[in-house]
């Protein structure tokens, strides 16, 4: 997979000090120095595009953020998806950040974000699993419009491959023929707990029509850097049963943090907003499967320093989003 070189180098890291979330706790963290951001040669970063034009953030709480240096230069040697930034960034969250009990919330009937649900080693074995998976056939490459033009990302499909110009999915790629790759069993059975976990903070007998489960035959993982954005849209490309039958769309976070947005209607002055942070999982099924979602900004330079130490992710924010066709 070839290089980052050709795209962008990120923005300067600002971060609004009154972005607002809808969230049951207060994140409250200290305002420190910012640090120059550099451009990564790492493959394993893009930034998303947004056909939508200008989004605006809404319906918000206030967060501040604590800057660290921290990340020392890695060795020459290194493999372009092994090298990252010289300098990295700690975003620390106070008021017990990782209490589950208080920080699991329903969003909506059928919407549940898990807060921190992956492990540390759970996120490290995720970004290892898509790097080896990104580099063989199959892997990480730029998908197009038809009118020629790239998305500014690197895309990668698991177990079906979805073509964004026809929105169809189908067991070969059309650009190269090549076979998409199995979804791990690992990602799976962390797919299989994240929706009963779910299941269990709903807890009512009718959580089967609330919340369906699945057994997860599709993934797409796409990896953009902090300037990248993603317009709201439905997720309904899945046969015609599965969407009746409103069976969930489950989403991995990992990396920097994401203003995600959701609604009923493709209108971002009325859509929610929440924050996603690495180790988030967000599920959306039933009457919600067909919610407008789409992300507003990223965070620049907010991964966990030690996720960013023992992967060498290059800023920007991994996500997988499960589904069963």
């Amino acid at each position: 997979m070839s290089s980052c070189d050709h795209l962008p180098s990120p923005p300067s890291s600002t971060v609004s000090e009154q972005s607002k979330f809808k969230r049951k706790i207060r994140v409250d963290l200290g305002l420190g120095p910012e640090k120059e951001n550099k451009s990564s040669k790492s493959s394993f970063c893009s930034s998303f595009h947004d056909s939508d034009g200008n989004i605006s953030t809404t319906k918000t709480l206030s967060v501040t953020k604590e800057f660290k240096s921290h990340c020392e230069s890695h060795q020459q040697g290194a493999t372009p998806l092994e090298k990252n930034k010289d300098s990295c960034i700690e975003f620390e969250m106070q008021d017990g950040g990782t209490n589950k009990e208080t920080n699991d919330v329903i969003l909506r009937p059928g919407m549940v974000l898990l807060k921190h649900h992956l492990t540390h080693e759970e996120q490290v074995e995720i970004v290892k699993k898509c790097r080896d998976l990104g580099l063989g056939p199959g892997g990480f490459y730029q998908p197009g419009y038809g009118d020629g033009a790239k998305f500014r990302l690197k895309m990668m499909c698991l177990g079906m491959d979805w073509d964004p110009q026809t929105r169809k999915y189908g067991y070969k790629r059309e650009i190269d023929g090549s076979k998409p790759p199995s979804i791990p069993h690992y990602f799976s059975k962390l797919v299989i707990r994240s929706i009963q976990e779910a299941r269990n903070l709903i807890n009512q007998e009718s959580v089967e029509h609330i919340l369906p489960s699945i057994t997860p035959d599709i993934c797409i993982v796409n990896f953009y850097l902090t300037n990248g954005r993603l317009g709201l849209h439905q997720d309904r490309d899945e046969s015609r049963e599965s969407l009746q039958k409103g069976l969930p769309v489950v989403s991995f976070s990992i990396g920097d943090s994401a203003e995600f947005l959701y609604s009923d209607q493709r209108n971002v002055e009325k859509a929610e907003n929440v924050l996603l942070e690495s180790g988030d999982v967000l599920i959306f099924g039933g009457e919600s499967r067909h919610v407008y979602h789409g992300v507003s900004s990223i965070i620049q330079n907010s991964a966990p320093d030690e996720l960013v130490q023992d992967t060498c992710l290059c800023p920007g924010r991994l996500n997988l989003t499960f589904r069963q066709y």
